[in-house]
């Protein structure tokens, strides 16, 4: 079985992209969530299974994401056992490829560490926008953000519009296979350091609000106790002031 994790900009087209390649409507378009996704399906003969990793804004600096988004990212590649083989980077075509969408994407891959690059795939979706312009005098158009960006994936991509769709799954395939290939069969490894350090902080995290619950519904019930009370007191106080024994 082969692991692949997408990451991606927008949740529409990671969504539309995922369920092409693996032939389903697994993933739904329209959802968005803060945490990791997986379906696997058999593709062209081989299992595949693909997460889908939080999404983030194309131009946020690392800062703007939540802690919990970042997380979450980085827990995404457990979702695949032993480890992804790759990691699928979507660069939607229809939108200019500027320098803080180019930060945006080294800081956000580089949270599951520096090798993720060895490791990485760019897919360049909603290709029918280029029209009759070609891949290779896009990337050229967008200048050394995008240049110095397919360099550091060691110039691997591919291609996506609605003429390549039906391709598009074996097309990926032979190039993941490659990369598994040179990268000698081995998965991508993340540090456990960083895994179980996550892991620990959420579960404090947990433990606070389950402390925070307890102390709220400690809190109503005296609250409730305390009505009754005052209820009783103010009836025995009113009968007395009446002249008429409460008992």
């Amino acid at each position: 079985m082969l692991g692949w994790v997408f990451g991606a900009k927008s949740e529409v087209s990671l969504n539309s992209v995922a369920n092409g390649i693996l032939g389903g409507t697994d993933f739904e378009w329209d959802k968005r969530t803060v945490q990791s996704e997986t379906h696997s399906a058999k593709v062209n003969g081989k299992v595949i299974q693909l997460v889908k990793a939080p999404v983030w804004h194309r131009s946020y600096h690392l800062c703007d994401t939540s802690e919990l988004v970042k997380d979450e990212q980085v827990l995404s590649v457990t979702r695949c056992e032993p480890g992804p083989h790759a990691f699928i980077l979507l660069v939607e075509v229809d939108l200019p490829f500027t320098s803080a969408c180019a930060n945006a994407v080294k800081a956000h891959l580089e949270l599951y560490g520096e090798n993720v690059w060895n490791h990485t795939i760019v897919l360049f979706t909603c290709g029918d926008w280029l029209d009759n312009i070609t891949i290779e005098q896009y990337i050229t158009g967008e200048g050394k953000d995008l240049d110095e960006l397919l360099d550091r994936c060691g110039r691997r991509y591919v291609f996506d519009s609605m003429s390549t769709r039906p391709t598009l799954s074996q097309t990926l395939l032979d190039q993941v296979e490659t990369l598994v290939e040179r990268n000698g069969g081995r998965h991508f490894e993340t540090d456990e350091n960083v895994i179980q350090n996550i892991l620990q902080k959420r579960e404090e995290v947990n433990k606070r609000a389950e402390n925070r619950k307890r102390r709220i519904k400690h809190k109503k019930t005296w609250e409730n106790t305390a009505a009754r009370y005052s209820g009783m007191c103010c009836w025995i106080c009113m009968t007395l002031f009446r002249g008429v024994s409460p008992v």
